[in-house]
Formats: C-alpha cells, sequence, structure tokens
C-alpha cells in the first residue's frame, strides 16, 4: 500500500492541483487542459431552487478540450472565483485517489442584463490519477446550487 509520509506527499499534491484547476476555472481557462487526463470525464447536475438559473438539464463531458470548450462558453470572460474547502482525500492504490470537496463560488452571470452576482455553492467528487509522478484529475463531478 502507501505509505504515511507517501500518503501526506500525495494529499498535499493533490490539493495543489486542485487549488491549480480552480484558479485556472477562475482566470487561466487555457491551464485547464494540463491538470486533466486526456480521457478526463465531467459531468454537472443542477441542484439550484427552480426559481433560479439553472442548467437546462445534466452535463456530461469526455476530454479537457469540451471542458474548455464548454466553460468558456458557459462562464465566458466573466469573473468568478471558486473556493475549494475541506479536502477529503483517501486512496486506491499508490497512484490513485479520490476526493470530495466543498465549493464556494461567487460570480457574474454572463446573461444577465446589468451586473448580477451569483453565489454558488458545489459538492465535488473527483478521481485523480498519478501519471509519470504528476497527479491528475481522471473525473470530476460536481453537484451545482445558484442563488442570484
Amino acid at each position: 500500500m502507501i505509505s504515511d509520509i507517501d500518503r501526506l506527499v500525495a494529499i498535499e499534491d493533490i490539493k495543489t492541483l486542485q487549488y491549480k484547476f480552480f484558479r485556472a476555472v477562475d482566470y487561466e481557462k487555457d491551464k485547464i487542459a494540463g491538470l486533466l487526463t486526456h480521457d478526463v470525464t465531467i459531468s454537472f447536475s443542477d441542484e439550484t431552487p427552480a426559481e433560479a438559473v439553472k442548467l437546462t438539464q445534466p452535463v456530461v463531458l469526455n476530454g479537457p478540450d469540451t471542458f474548455v470548450s464548454f466553460l468558456k462558453q458557459f462562464v465566458g470572460a466573466e469573473r468568478s472565483v471558486h473556493l475549494g474547502l475541506m479536502p477529503q482525500i483517501e486512496f486506491d492504490s499508490a497512484d490513485k485517489a479520490n476526493g470530495i470537496w466543498w465549493i464556494q463560488g461567487v460570480g457574474t452571470d454572463p446573461k444577465a442584463r446589468g451586473l448580477k452576482i451569483g453565489l454558488g455553492f458545489e459538492t465535488m467528487e473527483c478521481d485523480y490519477v498519478r501519471v509519470d509522478g504528476k497527479w491528475l484529475i481522471s473525473s470530476l463531478s460536481a453537484r451545482i446550487q445558484v442563488h442570484m
């Protein structure tokens, strides 16, 4: 299995990977692909109350390029800040892990007239794999709730 020291180092590496992902989503979308496996699967489901802006249906995306294109279309050039909190990371092996994160996000609604600020909450579940010594996200599933 994995030693305690190696596990702690891997947890910090995975947390750093996830922080880079959040920053890339908000400010550096072109850096996202380097944080994902080539066959990553990303899914979003919306648990926002009926009166709020919602995704029309659950979204499932395959591959980094598809995700980046979706993100640029859905978020566009609007500003957002995503904070990843309270990670719970567990290991399947020395090179495979999974994690659960609580996400708090703030952003502007690209479809609103004028400036409309939204507060979002997500529960994000990720699978991670270490490839050539580097941790990458191999799957991501987020349940989103947005309040405008």
